[in-house]
């Protein structure tokens, strides 16, 4: 593990110096090489220590809920369903993301509540596009880091968003691309 932080580096230090003392082996495992190992121990943001004590069972992470199967106004695409919902609408603003990204799940509300705020808005949508899912379309569209953000319009890649990254955030980017809904949508926060 060569960390690039300072707290990694000091957690590391820790180790090093030996004021931590543990009955076992300390490992590393570059989890953007290996997901299936951070997937397998439910590891969502880096760095993440995991202290497997010898001769006992390795500990199952925690299932969560998919998503998409929450109730919401946020429209989950599918690598059937992306083309014809971006060309479908006005103006789509996606969410690229990975379950596990913290980032990812800090934003997911905001989203969430956006969605529902937009959803009278005929021309404004909030969709969502897991791309541990759907890899393709994640690298079709140059999706590197999670969340990011799109915006679609008339299924053309449309202008960068510049919006924050909250309920406001989303409302606000969204409103300035249909003007007829601005002003009760922007109102309405």
């Amino acid at each position: 593990m060569n960390g690039t932080n300072e707290q990694q580096q000091g957690t590391m230090k820790c180790f090093h110096s030996g004021s931590i003392k543990l009955n076992g082996v300390f490992a590393a495992v570059d989890a953007t090489v290996h997901p299936e190992v951070s997937g397998k121990f439910g590891v969502k943001g880096f760095p993440t220590l995991k202290l497997f004590h010898p001769n006992r069972e390795v500990p199952k992470p925690p299932v969560e809920a998919k998503w998409s199967d929450e109730p919401s106004s946020v429209n989950h695409l599918t690598g059937d369903t992306f083309s014809s919902f971006i060309t479908e609408n006005k103006n789509v603003l996606t969410m690229f993301y990975a379950p596990w990204c913290g980032h990812c799940k800090k934003a997911k509300p905001h989203f969430t509540a956006a969605a529902e705020k937009l959803k009278d808005n005929a021309d404004s949508r909030l969709a969502a596009v897991d791309c541990t899912e759907v890899k393709d379309i994640c690298q079709k569209y140059g999706v590197s880091g999670y969340p990011t953000f799109k915006l679609f319009q008339n299924g053309e890649l449309g202008e960068p968003f510049t919006g924050g990254r909250d309920e406001a955030g989303f409302v606000n980017f969204m409103s300035t691309l249909s003007p007829s809904s601005s002003s009760r949508q922007a109102g309405d926060l």
